[in-house]
């Protein structure tokens, strides 16, 4: 009787082991992600000005979801410039991009990229109000900035 209490609990044991382990395995197990990565052959540019159809078209200021819509205007220019200099600003903060842009960038078109961040920053987290100039200003500059940056074709070049 006494060598059944003792399998029975080492039985018990073995199973707690297995299940242990199978749960483990299961979430140590890496798992293949549900939508795989398409390598997107657009150029930077392409993809910007795309998202940025794409944001005009949600009508998030009409909306009055100013800050989500603020939110995606930075998201595009960090997505934008990740992409132009293959780094990563996405994950930068604002302070941190533009010293990272200063060293790229000079003259009008660093202007309009921290009019950009400086006016999103001020609605994002300020909780700032402006006037719908301001948005539409907002919307030009990050277009200037696409324009400005954009890789130039062979065929674009201005030289003689």
């Amino acid at each position: 009787k006494g060598v059944l209490i003792y399998l029975a609990k080492v039985l018990v044991a073995l199973a707690i082991v297995v299940a242990a382990a199978l749960f483990v395995w299961k979430r140590v197990k890496p798992r293949e992600p549900l939508v795989q990565a398409i390598d997107d052959t657009r150029s930077p540019d392409e993809i910007a000005l795309d998202q940025l159809k794409d944001l005009l078209d949600s009508r998030l200021i009409e909306k009055n979801e100013i800050k989500h819509h603020y939110l995606i205007v930075t998201e595009i220019l960090k997505g934008f410039l990740s992409r132009l200099y293959h780094e990563p600003v996405l994950e930068m903060t604002t302070f941190e991009a533009i010293a990272f842009l200063n060293q790229r960038v000079s003259g009008d078109v660093l202007q309009d990229i921290r009019y950009i961040f400086e006016t999103s920053d001020l609605i994002k987290f300020a909780k700032h109000s402006v006037d719908n100039q301001v948005h539409k200003d907002c919307i030009e500059a990050l277009r200037r900035v696409i324009k400005a940056l954009a890789p130039k074709s062979e065929g674009d070049s201005n030289e003689i």
